[in-house]
């Protein structure tokens, strides 16, 4: 197992911070599924499941939460707007910003 060092995880830290700050923006662009291609299941849950997926023009790699609204109560999508906007706005390092509302 590697060990890690202090100034590794310094290094890491300022590269996140510094990725976060080219890619920070409050606003959330509005893209359809047709513009990934689903690479494989992450997992599943009560209301629906999470992919990997690449972004069809960059490359880029995004875990993509796909939701079934249809077995949602009003309760559990007031639920699930409150985390999108909480995600939208909230930059840490150790949290996945929201990027794209699909």
């Amino acid at each position: 197992m590697a060990a890690f060092h202090a100034t590794d995880v310094e290094e890491r830290m300022a590269r996140l911070k510094s990725n976060l700050k080219a890619t920070s923006s409050k606003r959330v662009l509005s893209l359809s599924m047709q513009h990934f291609a689903v690479k494989k299941v992450l997992g599943q849950g009560t209301f629906g499941t999470v992919v990997l997926s690449e972004r069809k023009t960059t490359g880029e790699i995004f875990a993509i939460k796909i939701l079934d609204k249809s077995s949602m109560s009003s309760y559990d999508k007031v639920r699930t707007r409150t985390e999108m906007r909480i995600l939208r706005d909230v930059y840490h390092p150790f949290i996945a910003p929201l990027r794209y509302d699909l």
